[in-house]
Order: structure tokens, then sequence, then C-alpha cells
């Protein structure tokens, strides 16, 4: 039987706040991003978050879904429901401005003064040494997910972004 509701969590509130349950229909091809869209569009207006290009390339629409960072422009519902609920929660490990809108600030700045560039260290698993790898730019919003997914792992320019 098609699913024809998901039932959404959705965080209201800044550093402080509380989840907030939400009926939204289900449809194909339906992303995370439609169903805040759709919430904030029918149901309360009040909801805010951010997006800009909707199509994956610029990182904006990044929050936490089920407890795992995702682009929720690319995440197709159908992947991350589970018995069809979705929990919708900011970044984690950025300043909360207001529901799923984060203060990217912190990170720009500090983004910025890495001379925007990528190193990562990673542990040989066959020698077990550590060994610094240059990554090719990555746009700073995209950084970003990553370094809410494992902020002790992600270093710019000697500087620990989160």
């Amino acid at each position: 039987m098609r699913q024809t509701s998901l039932s959404v969590s959705i965080w209201r509130g800044g550093q402080t706040g509380t989840f907030e349950n939400y009926s939204v229909p289900c449809r194909d091809n339906q992303t995370v991003l439609d169903v805040v869209t759709y919430v904030q569009r029918h149901i309360d207006p009040t909801l805010s978050y951010r997006f800009a290009c909707r199509v994956g390339m610029c990182g904006s629409c990044a929050m936490t879904v089920n407890g795992r960072p995702r682009w929720t422009c690319r995440t197709h519902v159908s992947r991350v429901n589970h018995g069809g609920t979705l929990e919708i929660a900011p970044l984690s490990n950025l300043p909360v401005i207001k529901d799923l809108a984060t203060d990217m600030k912190p990170f720009f700045e500090k983004w910025q003064s890495s001379n925007h560039r990528n190193p990562v260290t990673t542990r040989s698993s066959r020698s077990g040494r550590t060994n610094q790898s240059a990554l090719p730019p990555t746009p700073a919003s995209s950084a970003s997910i990553v370094a809410s997914a494992t902020p002790p792992a992600i270093r710019y320019g000697g500087t620990t972004i989160i």
C-alpha cells in the first residue's frame, strides 16, 4: 500500500527549542527540501530555513535529517524516511539563528583564514602512518556539511573549523 502522508518532526527555536510535528503529503520523487518548503508554505509560514539553487550545487540547504547531515535538495524522502517519519534539525556544531537556519559566519571566517584549502589528515590502514593530503578545493558550503558530520577530523590550514 502506498504511503500517503509523512509524520515530520522539525526543530523550532534557536539554540534551545523543541521539535514540532507536522503531517505532510507524501509524493513521488519528493526531497527533504520539498517537505520543509511544504511546511513553510502551507502549514507554518514562520518556519525559517535556507536554500538557494535546489540542484545540489551550493549546499545552503544542508540540515540534519534523521541524525545525519545532508543536503536536503539532494536527499529523497524515499531513502531516509523510517516508517513514514522524518526528523529535521539544523546542522550541528553551528549556532542556530532560528529553526533550521544556522549562523555560518564562524565557519566562513575560519575557512577564509585557511586560504580556502582543504588539507585533511588521514591514516594509512597499511602502514599506520599519518599522512597529510590536499584535496581539491571544495565550495565552503559543501565543506560545512562535512564539518558538521565529523568536526574533529576537519581542519583547514591548521585551523579547526568547528
